[in-house]
């Protein structure tokens, strides 16, 4: 398995990729603690997807509340699993959120929202375990951003913000850690069929004045690939940045988006 043995936090753990990575990794070996701020779903994620990988196993991962934007509820998560498992080798800032709003329509409090989870929100879980981290000369962080980082799209100023950010602040930040054995590396999803995905569309819908299933299929079109992607295509990409196969990757933006993207 490729990750027996390791020890991993991935935020925004409830659904959709999130959800996907913290499965894939159990599959692969690791002890996966799921962390969100859904706690209803995501415990029944957890008891459903995750536990049964830890079936008959003395220690074993678990589910705990996290919200991303309160450091120090983020330093008491991370602390309360330090003393539980002893260590966290992986993290996976999965955590986001998104909508769609044109920038006239945009107010300074949906601005603040997005900004605050999915910029804000990395940059506070790392801050945090990097402590950790660099007193053990080792670890990885995945970043999950968005090809929405790379390339700006209608009525996405403010998520596009968030995930541009979340890409200078991981080539920033594997610089400053590269020294220390830690590697930092983003993940940019394309459309990926998730709770958000459809959330999203619904509004795109509403602000376009085109049906839903139309403007899916004009979007699948522009997708060199012709559809999108599923969240455990994301997954597996996370296992192998979290893997000893990855060791010599760090502060990179790798595209999964069928095509959409390419660089």
């Amino acid at each position: 398995m490729e990750l027996a043995g390791k020890i991993a936090l991935i935020t925004g753990a409830a659904q959709g990729i999130g959800r996907a990575i913290s499965i894939e990794m159990a599959k692969e070996g690791a002890l996966v603690v799921m962390g969100d701020i859904k706690e209803n779903i995501l415990k029944e994620t957890y008891e459903r997807d995750v536990a049964p990988f830890y079936t008959g196993k003395k220690i074993k991962g678990y589910c705990l509340r996290l919200d991303v934007t309160n450091e120090k509820q983020i330093e008491n998560g991370v602390d309360e699993v330090l003393n539980r498992i002893g260590r966290i080798d992986i993290l996976v800032n999965c955590a986001g959120v998104l909508s769609s709003y044109s920038i006239t329509e945009l107010d300074e409090r949906e601005w603040n929202r997005i900004l605050d989870i999915n910029l804000k929100g990395t940059f506070l879980v790392t801050k945090v375990l990097l402590k950790r981290m660099i007193s053990q000369k080792a670890g990885r962080i995945i970043n999950i951003a968005s090809d929405s980082g790379i390339t700006g799209k209608k009525y996405l100023s403010h998520y596009c913000a968030s995930k541009f950010g979340v890409i200078g602040f991981t080539q920033s930040a594997a610089k400053e850690v590269a020294e220390y054995g830690i590697s930092v590396n983003a993940i940019c999803p394309g459309p990926v069929v998730t709770e958000l995905y459809h959330t999203d569309r619904n509004m795109q819908s509403k602000i376009k004045g085109i049906a839903k299933d139309k403007l899916i299929s004009e979007e699948n079109k522009q997708i060199p690939l012709g559809r999108p992607g599923q969240p455990e295509e994301v997954a597996r990409l996370a296992i192998f940045l979290a893997s000893d196969a990855a060791c010599y990757i760090t502060g990179e933006s790798i595209n999964i988006s069928g095509g959409l993207e390419m660089h």
